[in-house]
């Protein structure tokens, strides 16, 4: 076996013909790395007290950590460690598979080179690995990273490798806290896994009959739309939505549904996209003629088939359910827009050829302490029986509860509470807001978060002059 340091020079050889940036890794082994010796006379690695592998067979380990890829598949993986792991799923890949790791320990990356020959992995044409310093840099080269998950043909996974995501450093606040958003929607699937295969299986023949929002498509071109999710500044907002007349597309999300009928509002069209049963508790409300349901295939199937009037299906882009069903999706229509009901509400009206759109109870953040509108509470209160795994809604209030929260800036310039799941959220809008750059989308009277590519309107009389 080669000295340490030979097998760094063999390493970063191999790397900077490829990576540029790892000519900055260092030769020295950081003094906060412990190196232990596993009982199969491999090496493993502590740092800050974290087992990054197996102290009895890490590549055993790294085997039953890669059993779940499959050939072709592309792979988004947080954490290089020493590389066990990685070696492991490339050797699971096929030629058409292609991983992409982010690292961004610098000592432990240091010492992935340092401690193991890590020259076949580094030469493999299907690894993708990012690192970098500065964290606008990172995000970056992530998002170019995370592009080929945008499509739907691609089989995928999303893995994270715990102890390397343990060690993220604190010098990447945002990226730790988007990465945390993407393990959260990969988390999601298998919590309500069951649920949504349920709900599928019976909404299925509905979905083949019900007009997709294709149908929609450039349906409202010109028109101003207002999406009233139910944050706290949807109190501001209500008195003057109904003044909107029949000069604006009015929609909704599910949790506002019951509020905008509380003040006599009647929706063009209402989102929802929930699994769960509990969430038939939005709908228990007079619902008029002209109000449309704009649905996924895998929402509550008391919501899809008990909704009396149109409805109209749309297909999450990428979802494991769909990837098959591609001459069904390019029928029906699909949204890139996940997570958030708001996100999906947000680009469906897009689709439909609304702009400008306002956007009202759109706080992503605890706006006067609060989560909700205060006409929420009677529409919302089963929200306390449910885990914050189980629905992302819910996870705002109970995120709050238990104080794990982060701070945003406010809409205007100071700083408000926020969740990670609330963060998520408004990630996702800036997102929809920055691909779509000629749609005009305004945030209407909120005194929550500041949505980049989004432009607040600080007050009801700001709104009045645009509509007029």
């Amino acid at each position: 076996m080669l000295p340490r340091h030979q097998w760094y020079q063999k390493n970063i050889s191999v790397a900077v013909s490829r990576f540029p940036w790892a000519a900055t890794l260092n030769p020295t082994l950081s003094s906060r790395i412990e190196v232990l010796p596993a009982r199969n006379s491999e090496t493993t690695v502590k740092l800050r007290n974290i087992l990054i592998h197996s102290t009895y067979d890490p590549s055993k380990e790294a085997e039953q950590f890669a059993q779940k890829v499959q050939s072709g598949d592309c792979v988004f993986l947080y954490g290089f460690g020493l590389g066990y792991h990685v070696s492991a799923i490339l050797d699971r890949l096929g030629p058409g598979g292609v991983l992409h790791v982010i690292e961004l320990n610098y000592n432990l990356l240091s010492a992935a080179m340092i401690l193991r020959d890590q020259t076949q992995v580094l030469a493999d044409p299907r690894l993708h690995l990012v690192f970098g310093n500065n964290e606008e840099e990172v995000a970056a080269r992530i998002q170019a990273s995370l592009k080929p998950f945008g499509d739907p043909s691609t089989p995928f996974q999303v893995l994270f490798h715990n102890p390397s995501f343990q060690c993220l450093p604190p010098e990447f606040p945002r990226i730790a806290t988007a990465l945390e958003m993407l393990l959260m929607e990969r988390r999601f699937p298998t919590v309500l896994g069951d649920k949504e295969e349920i709900n599928y299986l019976y909404n299925q023949n509905l979905t083949r009959i019900t007009p997709g929002i294709n149908r929609l498509k450039g349906t409202h071109q010109g028109r101003i739309a207002v999406l009233a999710s139910a944050g706290p500044s949807l109190d501001n907002a209500l008195p003057y939505l109904r003044s909107l007349g029949n000069g604006a597309v009015i929609a909704c999300v599910d949790t506002a549904l019951s509020i905008l009928s509380r003040e006599g509002i009647v929706p063009d069209y209402v989102f929802s996209l929930d699994p769960q049963d509990i969430s038939i508790h939005h709908f228990r409300v007079p619902v008029a003629p002209k109000t449309r349901l704009i649905f996924t295939p895998t929402v509550c199937a008391q919501i899809a088939h008990g909704f009396p009037h149109d409805k109209f299906v749309v297909f999450k882009e990428g979802h494991r359910l769909f990837r098959e069903k591609i001459d069904l999706l390019n029928e029906k229509g699909t949204t890139p827009a996940g997570g958030s009901v708001a996100c999906m509400g947000l680009d469906v009206l897009i689709q439909m050829g609304c702009n400008p759109i306002l956007l009202t109870g759109q706080d992503c953040a605890f706006t006067g302490g609060r989560t909700y509108s205060r006409w929420a509470r009677t529409c919302l209160g089963h929200i306390d029986q449910i885990d914050r795994v189980q629905t992302l809604d819910a996870s705002h209030l109970l995120d709050r509860r238990r104080g794990k929260q982060l701070t945003v800036q406010r809409t205007d310039g100071g700083d408000v509470p926020t969740s990670q799941v609330m963060y998520g959220y408004l990630r996702g809008i800036e997102e929809i807001a920055r691909e779509h750059p000629d749609v005009r989308i305004y945030n209407v009277a909120s005194q929550g978060a500041r949505i980049d590519h989004v432009s607040t309107l600080g007050s009801i009389g700001e709104l009045v002059r645009l509509m007029n």
